[in-house]
């Protein structure tokens, strides 16, 4: 039996997909990068192989769903098992409603949310197949519960993502696979500058939220593995991020009032 552990990584080239990568190989890991960007997902594979780690670079547009099967099959004809999907490929776009393309809305929701489903549609039954205890790590936001606006696909997305894992989290319960929703805060990822924006409000809101929460991609990982080791469906971080989840439960209007208010004030200034 292989005892290396594997996994597969969407939007590998991202920062948050390249932490979870150099984080993996250094824990010896086996790594199926993939990315839509071939040339960054190569020179990350390169990247790692050059230290020894056991990785492989595949382009993948994770709103195709034969693009999955066929990255499926060819992985189960190299690896016995796999034992951890994450789906972290994602982008984001901004304006107001009615004035940007809607092309833009299904972008979103077709690689934030489609993405995600697609992944799970393809590799659930594989990683049910897995002896040893398999995982999915799927990447929310904390605008999964925090709706912003300018943002509606990108924060439909992302709830979507957080409902979708807590649904397969009960379906797959007792059959070996665990699932964990990460709902990070802001953090340094090119999201916010590879984006569809027809806005600039939303950018600046974002560059001082980013700023301002001193969140690394790294310590999400961090909190991630944590807690799919532990089995747990939530991962909220920081420690913000957790109480703004329960605020929100708790005081729904209140909250958003509150970000109302932030929202229009960084506009502003």
């Amino acid at each position: 039996m292989d005892h290396h552990r594997t996994a597969l990584i969407t939007g590998a080239a991202g920062a948050l997909g390249t932490a979870f990568a150099q984080t993996l190989a250094a824990a010896g890991w086996r790594l199926a990068l993939t990315d839509i960007d071939r040339s960054a997902c190569r020179a990350l594979a390169d990247q790692l192989q050059a230290t020894g780690a056991d990785v492989r670079a595949e382009v993948l547009d994770v709103r195709a769903l034969d693009q999955w099967e066929s990255l499926r099959d060819s992985l189960r004809s190299d690896w016995q098992q796999l034992d951890l999907l994450v789906n972290n490929a994602g982008v984001c776009s901004a304006g107001t409603t009615g004035s940007f393309p809607a092309a833009d809305w299904q972008w979103v929701i077709d690689v934030n949310l489609i993405g995600t489903m697609n992944g799970c549609h393809t590799l659930v039954p594989w990683l049910r197949e897995n002896t040893r205890a398999a995982h999915i790590v799927n990447i929310a936001s904390y605008a999964a519960f925090i709706s912003l606006p300018l943002v509606g696909a990108y924060v439909a997305s992302k709830a979507g993502v957080l409902a979708y894992s807590e649904s397969l989290y009960l379906e797959l319960a007792r059959q070996n696979v665990s699932v964990t929703a990460v709902c990070p805060g802001f953090f340094p990822s090119q999201l916010f500058h590879r984006g569809r924006f027809h806005t600039r409000g939303f950018q600046q809101i974002s560059d001082t939220m980013v700023r301002e929460w001193q969140l690394s991609p790294e310590k999400i990982v961090a909190s991630a593995l944590r807690g799919m080791e532990l089995q747990q469906l939530y991962v909220m971080v920081p420690s913000r991020t957790r109480w703004m989840w329960r605020l929100k439960r708790w005081f729904p209007l209140a909250t958003l009032a509150y970000v109302r208010r932030r929202s229009q004030m960084l506009l502003n200034s």
